[in-house]
């Protein structure tokens, strides 16, 4: 994943938040960040 994958992913979690959607916006940054570490675990 590069920087602007990185980005992109974390303005989908604000627009989800703006929205009102808090535990969409949750759910989407808690399956984000698992397969985020995920990626960096394969890369070790």
């Amino acid at each position: 994943m590069d920087y602007e994958q990185f980005i992109t992913e974390i303005q989908k979690y604000w627009d989800l938040r703006k929205k009102g959607l808090k535990k969409q916006a949750n759910s989407f940054l808690f399956s984000f960040t698992k397969s985020f570490k995920d990626k960096l675990c394969r890369r070790r």
